[in-house]
């Protein structure tokens, strides 16, 4: 399986993008275009997520309104528990409902 995260945290310059690309999977983080106008914890709360397997894709995003831990460790629980198995070959069959 390969992956690949972007935590807004780490990308906090205004007007810059942050890219990832691997095989068939991109994904792209940005902190906007303008400064906020109002009081906010954090200037990119955000984080995006891929994953590709044998047989399958996950792409995740999360959105860290009110604290950019939440959206990223959100995002990592995907990818370390549960994106080799819901993108390798091996079909989940019933277990895929009580997974997800």
């Amino acid at each position: 399986m390969r992956s690949g995260l972007l935590r807004g945290h780490e990308h906090t310059k205004i007007g810059a993008v942050a890219t990832l690309a691997e095989g068939r999977c991109a994904i792209a983080l940005s902190r906007g275009g303008y400064a906020k106008g109002y009081a906010h914890r954090d200037p990119n709360e955000d984080a995006a997520a891929f994953a590709f397997g044998t047989d399958g894709t996950l792409v995740a995003v999360a959105d860290g309104h009110g604290g950019h831990e939440a959206a990223a460790h959100a995002v990592t629980v995907l990818l370390t528990r549960f994106a080799e198995a819901w993108t390798d070959a091996t079909p989940l069959g019933p277990a895929w409902p009580a997974q997800a």
